[in-house]
């Protein structure tokens, strides 16, 4: 699970360099600002598919929270 994993990768991130250090800004209580803040950074890897996969969703959630942040 998602949660279960997240404070490592976050740990780990620190000091990694700029390019992986936006992972330790990244909330994991807030699953769409993670979808979008992935999503923004390489739609192609981080398709909705891939995501909904990794943080227990469906893709359509996925989709949606995209959209909402998009539009909100």
């Amino acid at each position: 699970r998602f949660q279960d994993f997240f404070p490592t990768l976050q740990r780990v991130a620190i000091g990694e360099g700029e390019s992986r250090r936006f992972v330790a800004g990244l909330d994991a209580s807030d699953l769409p600002g993670v979808v979008s803040a992935l999503r923004s950074r390489n739609p192609k890897l981080y398709s909705h598919a891939a995501l909904a996969e990794l943080l227990g969703v469906s893709p359509a959630t996925s989709h949606r929270w995209t959209k909402e942040r998009l539009d909100g």
